[in-house]
């Protein structure tokens, strides 16, 4: 588990002060469980953090009824998927623009990246998306956005 999510470390003091009780982070990896990758939810259980992360593991009906873990097809769903796969999601500016409005409509105050496979991926993206570079937390990647996601 890394730093960032173990209680008591300097990296996860930081984080709580990123994400007070309550509020909204995007983590990756999601809803992937996967030796050596990590587990968001669980990192966060272990933690006894309180905020909310809108890719979490709800199980539910897709489209079709079937059960289904995933969120909705959304363009920051969308983006992560293809992150998380290996895959650059489309970048031009008005792809930037929908993610970026989906995250100020979430409301997310961070985005946190890794461990995960494709994080250099995840990393590039994120920085650009977000118009600035990440704070590295001992490999976990944040993007502190306070109330305006990337504004």
């Amino acid at each position: 588990m890394p730093a960032i999510f173990q209680p008591g470390t300097d990296s996860n003091r930081y984080l709580q002060s990123v994400l007070p009780e309550g509020s909204v982070a995007v983590v990756l990896p999601s809803g992937n469980l996967k030796p050596g990758t990590g587990y968001a939810v669980l990192w966060q259980a272990v933690d006894r953090m309180t905020f909310r992360m809108p890719e979490g593991d709800l199980v539910h009906g897709d489209s079709n009824g079937v059960a289904t873990n995933d969120p909705p097809p959304s363009p920051l769903w969308t983006a992560i998927s293809q992150l998380q796969s290996g895959m650059p999601p489309a970048s031009g500016p008005s792809d930037l623009d929908d993610v970026r409005a989906q995250l100020e409509a979430l409301g997310v105050r961070a985005v946190i990246v890794g461990p995960m496979d494709n994080q250099e991926l995840a990393v590039e993206y994120f920085s650009r998306l977000l118009r600035q570079p990440p704070i590295d937390e001992g490999g976990v990647f944040v993007w502190p956005l306070g109330s305006a996601a990337g504004a």
